[in-house]
């Protein structure tokens, strides 16, 4: 299996690196017409697909190394399971112990005062949350 480039690339004429990966065949339907909100740090940066757009591309913001190295790789992370996401092919059905461990997700981030931000919570049914003791 081969590796997509796993480093922040360079800008001619900006000595600020960004992030760029190309948007696979097999999400590309599922993906246009919607606006990716992908965290980057302590902000968040909306890039809206398009029928044109064939690669995801944002500044990192930063010209210090480290942080562009965490950043690349948190903007990985959540666009493979974004991905993810847009794979498969039926709804996910949830139990009676998995809504309310998202309704709780919501409701803490709404008391903790980002209710004027869409607010999601993130369910992946291959990792279910083990009771705590």
């Amino acid at each position: 299996m081969l590796y997509g480039l796993v480093r922040p690339m360079k800008r001619p004429g900006s000595s600020i690196p960004r992030f760029v990966q190309r948007i696979l065949a097999d999400v590309r339907p599922r993906a246009v017409g919607r606006t990716l909100d992908i965290p980057l740090g302590n902000a968040r940066t909306a890039i809206k697909i398009t029928a044109k757009t064939d690669t995801v591309r944002f500044s990192l913001r930063s010209r210090d190394p480290a942080e562009t190295k965490i950043g690349q790789g948190r903007a990985t992370t959540h666009l493979e399971t974004v991905w993810q996401g847009f794979r498969r092919a039926a709804p996910v059905f949830l139990t009676n112990r998995d809504a309310p461990a998202l309704t709780g997700q919501l409701y803490r981030a709404w008391a903790e005062g980002r209710r004027e931000s869409d607010l999601a919570a993130t369910f992946n049914p291959d990792h279910r949350a083990m009771p705590k003791c």
